[in-house]
Protein backbone atom coordinates (compact mmCIF):
# COMPACT_ATOMS: atom_id res chain seq x y z
CA UNK A 1 0.00 0.00 0.00
CA UNK A 2 1.04 3.63 -0.48
CA UNK A 3 1.12 3.82 3.15
CA UNK A 4 3.79 0.86 4.06
CA UNK A 5 5.90 2.24 0.85
CA UNK A 6 5.96 5.96 2.31
CA UNK A 7 7.00 4.42 5.58
CA UNK A 8 9.83 2.42 3.77
CA UNK A 9 11.13 5.34 1.72
CA UNK A 10 11.32 7.18 5.07
CA UNK A 11 13.56 4.19 6.75
CA UNK A 12 15.27 3.89 3.38
CA UNK A 13 16.44 7.16 3.42
CA UNK A 14 16.97 7.64 7.17
CA UNK A 15 19.10 4.99 7.27
CA UNK A 16 21.29 6.40 3.72
CA UNK A 17 21.51 9.74 5.21
CA UNK A 18 23.12 8.25 8.44
CA UNK A 19 25.34 6.12 6.06
CA UNK A 20 26.35 9.39 4.41
CA UNK A 21 27.64 10.75 7.60
CA UNK A 22 29.61 8.14 8.40
CA UNK A 23 31.61 7.72 4.56
CA UNK A 24 32.00 11.32 5.49
CA UNK A 25 33.56 11.11 8.64
CA UNK A 26 35.57 8.19 6.94
CA UNK A 27 37.19 10.64 4.74
CA UNK A 28 37.72 13.31 6.88
CA UNK A 29 39.49 10.87 9.42
CA UNK A 30 41.82 9.90 6.70
CA UNK A 31 42.84 13.48 5.82
CA UNK A 32 43.03 14.34 9.29
CA UNK A 33 45.83 11.54 9.27
CA UNK A 34 47.56 12.68 6.07
CA UNK A 35 47.35 16.30 7.39
CA UNK A 36 49.28 14.90 10.67
CA UNK A 37 51.84 13.23 8.31
CA UNK A 38 52.46 15.97 6.39
CA UNK A 39 53.86 17.82 9.37
CA UNK A 40 56.83 15.28 9.63
CA UNK A 41 58.40 16.51 6.09
CA UNK A 42 60.18 19.34 5.24
CA UNK A 43 59.17 21.83 2.26
CA UNK A 44 61.09 20.16 -0.38
CA UNK A 45 59.51 16.79 0.36
CA UNK A 46 55.87 18.14 0.88
CA UNK A 47 56.08 19.09 -2.96
CA UNK A 48 53.22 17.68 -4.64
CA UNK A 49 51.28 16.57 -1.69
CA UNK A 50 48.38 18.96 -2.68
CA UNK A 51 45.09 18.49 -4.57
CA UNK A 52 45.34 15.18 -6.18
CA UNK A 53 48.74 14.73 -5.29
CA UNK A 54 50.27 14.53 -8.68
CA UNK A 55 53.20 12.09 -9.54
CA UNK A 56 56.62 13.52 -9.32
CA UNK A 57 58.35 10.86 -12.05
CA UNK A 58 55.58 10.28 -14.69
CA UNK A 59 56.49 6.98 -16.19
CA UNK A 60 56.24 6.17 -20.40
CA UNK A 61 54.39 7.94 -23.19
CA UNK A 62 51.08 7.97 -21.17
CA UNK A 63 52.40 9.57 -17.54
CA UNK A 64 51.66 7.35 -15.55
CA UNK A 65 52.15 7.57 -12.04
CA UNK A 66 55.23 5.47 -11.07
CA UNK A 67 53.85 4.73 -7.52
CA UNK A 68 57.37 5.41 -6.01
CA UNK A 69 57.34 9.47 -4.64
CA UNK A 70 55.65 10.51 -2.08
CA UNK A 71 52.76 11.59 -3.84
CA UNK A 72 52.18 8.56 -5.10
CA UNK A 73 52.07 6.60 -2.29
CA UNK A 74 49.58 8.47 0.07
CA UNK A 75 47.02 8.86 -3.71
CA UNK A 76 47.26 5.00 -3.03
CA UNK A 77 46.55 5.10 0.47
CA UNK A 78 43.33 7.20 -0.13
CA UNK A 79 42.44 5.31 -3.34
CA UNK A 80 42.89 2.00 -1.04
CA UNK A 81 40.20 3.08 1.78
CA UNK A 82 37.67 4.40 -1.08
CA UNK A 83 37.77 1.53 -2.74
CA UNK A 84 37.35 -0.03 0.30
CA UNK A 85 34.72 2.38 1.08
CA UNK A 86 32.78 1.41 -2.19
CA UNK A 87 32.84 -2.25 -1.49
CA UNK A 88 31.63 -1.72 1.81
CA UNK A 89 28.79 0.20 0.37
CA UNK A 90 27.86 -2.50 -2.34
CA UNK A 91 27.92 -5.20 0.55
CA UNK A 92 25.74 -3.62 2.64
CA UNK A 93 23.13 -2.69 -0.31
CA UNK A 94 23.63 -6.35 -1.71
CA UNK A 95 23.01 -7.85 1.55
CA UNK A 96 19.95 -5.37 1.97
CA UNK A 97 18.83 -6.83 -1.21
CA UNK A 98 19.00 -10.24 -0.22
CA UNK A 99 17.41 -10.03 2.79
CA UNK A 100 14.11 -9.28 0.56
CA UNK A 101 15.14 -12.65 -1.60
CA UNK A 102 15.89 -14.91 1.06
CA UNK A 103 12.26 -14.13 2.67
CA UNK A 104 10.49 -15.60 -0.80
CA UNK A 105 12.77 -18.66 -1.26
CA UNK A 106 9.96 -20.32 1.60
CA UNK A 107 7.00 -20.40 -0.98
CA UNK A 108 4.32 -18.39 0.23
CA UNK A 109 1.62 -20.80 -1.06
CA UNK A 110 3.37 -23.95 1.21
CA UNK A 111 2.96 -22.12 4.13
CA UNK A 112 -0.33 -20.81 3.31
CA UNK A 113 -1.67 -24.67 2.63
CA UNK A 114 0.28 -25.65 6.27
CA UNK A 115 -1.63 -25.97 9.61
CA UNK A 116 -0.06 -23.88 12.54
CA UNK A 117 0.28 -26.79 13.95
CA UNK A 118 3.00 -27.83 11.30
CA UNK A 119 5.34 -25.33 12.72
CA UNK A 120 7.87 -25.78 15.02
CA UNK A 121 8.54 -21.88 15.55
CA UNK A 122 5.93 -18.54 15.20
CA UNK A 123 7.01 -17.92 11.16
CA UNK A 124 8.45 -14.84 10.21
CA UNK A 125 5.43 -12.48 9.63
CA UNK A 126 4.55 -11.86 5.49
CA UNK A 127 6.32 -9.25 3.56
CA UNK A 128 3.09 -8.93 1.62
CA UNK A 129 -0.42 -9.99 2.58
CA UNK A 130 -2.91 -11.21 -0.21
CA UNK A 131 -6.42 -12.18 0.09
CA UNK A 132 -8.13 -14.89 -1.66
CA UNK A 133 -11.46 -13.46 -3.21
CA UNK A 134 -14.61 -15.27 -4.93
CA UNK A 135 -15.10 -14.08 -8.20
CA UNK A 136 -17.68 -16.01 -9.83
CA UNK A 137 -16.56 -18.50 -10.78
CA UNK A 138 -13.31 -18.83 -9.73
CA UNK A 139 -11.24 -17.83 -6.84
CA UNK A 140 -8.62 -15.06 -7.63
CA UNK A 141 -5.53 -13.42 -5.04
CA UNK A 142 -6.00 -10.05 -3.85
CA UNK A 143 -3.90 -8.11 -4.74
CA UNK A 144 -2.75 -10.21 -7.74
CA UNK A 145 0.83 -11.40 -8.19
CA UNK A 146 1.56 -8.65 -10.87
CA UNK A 147 0.95 -5.79 -7.95
CA UNK A 148 2.60 -7.47 -5.50
CA UNK A 149 5.90 -7.87 -7.42
CA UNK A 150 5.17 -4.07 -8.97
CA UNK A 151 5.13 -2.96 -4.93
CA UNK A 152 8.33 -4.87 -4.66
CA UNK A 153 10.09 -3.63 -7.57
CA UNK A 154 9.09 -0.07 -6.62
CA UNK A 155 10.52 -0.81 -3.29
CA UNK A 156 13.92 -2.33 -4.66
CA UNK A 157 14.41 1.38 -6.75
CA UNK A 158 13.87 3.16 -3.84
CA UNK A 159 15.67 1.59 -2.33
CA UNK A 160 18.82 2.11 -5.03
CA UNK A 161 17.83 5.51 -5.34
CA UNK A 162 18.22 5.93 -1.79
CA UNK A 163 22.14 5.42 -2.10
CA UNK A 164 22.10 8.89 -4.14
CA UNK A 165 21.90 10.90 -1.05
CA UNK A 166 25.54 9.35 -0.36
CA UNK A 167 28.52 11.79 -1.91
CA UNK A 168 31.64 10.33 -3.15
CA UNK A 169 35.09 11.75 -2.05
CA UNK A 170 37.11 14.71 -3.19
CA UNK A 171 35.86 18.46 -3.49
CA UNK A 172 32.71 19.45 -5.56
CA UNK A 173 32.51 19.66 -9.34
CA UNK A 174 33.92 23.23 -10.21
CA UNK A 175 31.58 23.95 -12.98
CA UNK A 176 28.19 22.87 -11.25
CA UNK A 177 29.48 22.59 -7.84
CA UNK A 178 27.67 19.29 -7.07
CA UNK A 179 29.63 16.46 -5.54
CA UNK A 180 29.92 13.11 -7.54
CA UNK A 181 28.02 10.28 -5.57
CA UNK A 182 28.44 6.74 -4.96
CA UNK A 183 25.07 6.21 -7.02
CA UNK A 184 26.52 4.82 -9.98
CA UNK A 185 29.31 2.49 -8.46
CA UNK A 186 26.63 0.71 -6.25
CA UNK A 187 23.44 0.75 -9.31
CA UNK A 188 25.79 -1.20 -12.01
CA UNK A 189 28.06 -3.06 -9.80
CA UNK A 190 27.27 -6.73 -11.56
CA UNK A 191 26.64 -8.31 -7.49
CA UNK A 192 23.59 -5.44 -7.17
CA UNK A 193 22.31 -6.06 -11.01
CA UNK A 194 22.34 -9.68 -10.33
CA UNK A 195 19.82 -9.73 -7.65
CA UNK A 196 17.86 -6.83 -8.83
CA UNK A 197 17.32 -9.05 -12.05
CA UNK A 198 16.06 -11.86 -9.22
CA UNK A 199 13.90 -9.28 -7.45
CA UNK A 200 12.10 -8.00 -10.92
CA UNK A 201 10.91 -12.00 -11.15
CA UNK A 202 10.60 -13.75 -8.22
CA UNK A 203 6.86 -12.73 -6.89
CA UNK A 204 5.89 -14.01 -10.45
CA UNK A 205 7.77 -17.01 -9.87
CA UNK A 206 5.81 -18.13 -7.52
CA UNK A 207 3.03 -18.57 -9.76
CA UNK A 208 1.99 -22.26 -9.32
CA UNK A 209 2.13 -22.49 -5.74
CA UNK A 210 -0.17 -19.62 -5.57
CA UNK A 211 -2.25 -21.22 -8.67
CA UNK A 212 -2.74 -24.91 -6.61
CA UNK A 213 -3.78 -22.65 -3.05
CA UNK A 214 -6.48 -21.42 -5.10
CA UNK A 215 -7.25 -24.59 -6.47
CA UNK A 216 -7.74 -25.80 -3.14
CA UNK A 217 -11.01 -23.98 -3.25
CA UNK A 218 -12.73 -25.56 -5.92
CA UNK A 219 -14.28 -28.37 -3.97
CA UNK A 220 -16.44 -25.76 -2.50
CA UNK A 221 -17.11 -24.55 -5.57
CA UNK A 222 -20.62 -25.88 -6.04
CA UNK A 223 -22.22 -23.60 -4.04
CA UNK A 224 -21.91 -20.80 -6.89
CA UNK A 225 -21.86 -23.00 -10.12
CA UNK A 226 -24.87 -24.94 -8.61
CA UNK A 227 -28.37 -23.74 -7.75
CA UNK A 228 -27.88 -22.43 -4.20
CA UNK A 229 -30.92 -22.99 -2.69
CA UNK A 230 -31.63 -26.81 -3.99
CA UNK A 231 -28.19 -27.12 -2.18
CA UNK A 232 -28.82 -26.19 1.17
Amino acid sequence: SSGINAEYGRETKAKCTKLARQMELIEISLHDIIRYLKQNYNEYELEGLSGQYKCLRPEGKNQTRCTECLPCCIFNVVQYFHSRSTEALVKCTRNSLDAIRRRFIISTANQFMKSSRDHAQEPKPPLFRADICLAIPQTVMKPSLDDVQGCLNKAVQMLLQACQTIKDWGKPDPEDGRHKIFWKAISEHKDIQKVVIILNTIVNSTIVEVNAALSSFNHFNYLWKDNKDDEL
